[in-house]
């Protein structure tokens, strides 16, 4: 409760979230995929409609609790995936 009006543009999130209200992300689950740009989408993005970008979920844990899901589109020429691969 309250969170609208405690955040604010240079505050972060999370240090709020943990601060007031105990809350820490312990794991998160982002899952990437690619997909069509919503048309309303496409003039934000500044990419011409039926291109394609990254649609990011991610679910962050506090625990076994899921405390934030966030949705993200993300345009494919302006990031870069690297995943670490390690046989242990």
């Amino acid at each position: 409760p309250g969170l609208d009006e405690r955040v604010g543009d240079n505050s972060s999130l999370y240090e709020l979230l943990s601060s007031v209200y105990g809350v820490a992300p312990v794991e998160a689950m982002e899952v990437f995929r690619v997909a069509g740009v919503p048309r309303d989408l496409a003039p934000l993005l500044q990419v011409a409609r039926g291109s394609h970008a990254f649609h990011v979920v991610r679910v962050s844990f506090a625990g076994p609790a899921a405390f934030e899901h966030t949705t993200s589109i993300i345009r494919g020429d302006r990031y870069e995936i690297r995943l670490p691969l390690r046989n242990p």
